[in-house]
């Protein structure tokens, strides 16, 4: 039996375990994990030093990823989103991605 391609969204207060589920969610599901923490400490490594700079890469990054995760989707791979979702700001980002919604799995 095939698994259902699932895409996993969180939402929760800072420290509430989101990052550590997402983890585990990941390894059970064999879906591939894009955590925001790694990702912008990567590509911006020297260039956050307040919420404004957070604000402004974070953008880009979502921007970035929207369209590889539709791909991934299509392509019949599972995907965890380890990013914040515990502002409306932050929860916007998921809505504005109707092409997500058919493998919706929000925890």
């Amino acid at each position: 039996m095939k698994n259902e391609v699932e895409l996993h969204l969180f939402c929760g207060k800072a420290a509430a375990g989101k990052s550590t589920l997402s983890k585990q969610i990941a390894l059970e599901k064999n879906a591939i994990l894009l955590g925001e923490d790694l990702w912008l400490s990567k590509l911006y490594p020297e260039e956050i030093d307040e919420l404004a700079d957070y604000r402004k890469y974070s953008k880009r990054l979502k921007s970035a990823l929207a369209q590889h995760v539709v791909v991934l989707l299509n392509k019949g791979v599972s995907v965890v989103l380890d990013f914040p979702g515990n502002t409306i700001e932050q929860r916007s980002w998921f809505m504005e991605n109707p092409r997500w919604f058919p493998h919706w799995n929000a925890a």
